[in-house]
Order: structure tokens, then sequence, then C-alpha cells
């Protein structure tokens, strides 16, 4: 099971890491390099990270899991 960002947890994150988040860069299906949102849906993803087509049109989406996540956090996934 995949673990959720809540609103604490981005916040200790952030907390946790000095440098900022760092992440391989992904390209949607057009090619383009994907961009990493948040999402603000009203359900149990609220606040979580995502990758998808910076067009909104290819469909690319992928749920953004940070290089640099503490072990803590990371062992959810």
């Amino acid at each position: 099971m995949l673990a959720l960002y809540s609103r604490e947890m981005l916040e200790a994150m952030r907390n946790d890491i000095d440098d900022g988040l760092r992440f391989r860069n992904v390209n949607c299906l057009y090619g383009l390099r994907a961009s990493v949102r948040i999402s603000d849906k009203q359900n149990e993803n609220r606040y979580r990270l995502y990758q998808c087509c910076p067009r909104d049109q290819c469909g690319f989406f992928e749920w953004f899991i940070p290089l640099n996540m503490p072990l803590s956090y990371a062992e959810d996934f």
C-alpha cells in the first residue's frame, strides 16, 4: 500500500531535507519534461505530489517519490 502525503508529512519532510527535493526527470508520452504538481482533491490523496503531462494532453500520470526522501517515509512505498 502506498503511503499518502499529509500536510504534516510534507512539513516534516521539508524540515528533514535541507537541500530541497531531489528527483529524476521524467518525460510524458509526448517526450516533454513532466510537471510536478500537488493534488488538491478532497480525498485521501490531498496534498500528495504527482507528475503529469505539462500540457495535460497525453494522459501521463505518476505519483511523485523524491530520491532523497527520508527512509522513515520511503519505507511505506
